[in-house]
């Protein structure tokens, strides 16, 4: 990180929270789940699913009625893998994330009312609030979406990165004051 690049934000009066860490599979597997819970195609999603399930479900009742055990096993396998698959698609999305992620190295995290900058090993981005609009809390982070949570990479803030408890109450208000809760 640049040595006080914060310093000029709270000589202003700008309220800063610096969070520092290496990313988890974790963190990256809760922001995933966090940007389904908030995409506008979740509930087409949901209903898809439970249409394949009932389908699946009457189509394994027929076979069953037919006397067909064999089928009806085959069905109730594809229909259980496909319930298990739903399940681990977070978490294989949130390695694949992390091991991009941890390529970069160590995070460090400036937030201000202006936005966020991240400094990795590797690289520099400032991202403002403009292109940001949105926010979810989950138990262990704050994930922040661009206009559209399907086209834009979120934002990850980890509550265990930041340096006080009391961090974490500031960052909630610095993204409420800035962007809307999803």
């Amino acid at each position: 990180m640049v040595e006080g690049a914060g310093e000029p934000q709270r000589a202003q009066g700008t309220d800063v929270v610096e969070l520092e860490f290496r990313p988890t599979t974790r963190d990256f597997t809760a922001a995933v789940r966090a940007q389904f819970r908030v995409n506008p195609d979740r509930p087409k999603v949901i209903w898809g699913l439970v249409a394949f399930v009932a389908f699946g479900c009457s189509s394994a009742a027929v076979s069953w009625s037919a006397g067909h055990t064999t089928a009806v096993v085959i069905r109730l396998v594809g229909l259980l893998f496909l319930v298990v698959m739903v399940w681990f698609v977070p978490v294989y999305w949130g390695r694949g994330l992390h091991r991009l992620a941890e390529s970069q190295g160590t995070t460090r995290l400036t937030v201000t009312d202006a936005g966020v900058t991240a400094t990795t090993d590797k690289s520099t981005k400032v991202r403002s609030w403009g292109t940001r609009y949105r926010y979810r809390e989950t138990r262990t982070v704050f994930v922040v979406f661009g206009s559209d949570a399907t086209a834009d990479a979120p934002t990850l803030l980890p509550k265990r990165a930041v340096r006080t408890p009391q961090d974490v109450d500031r960052l909630r208000a610095i993204l409420d004051r800035n962007l809307t809760r999803a």
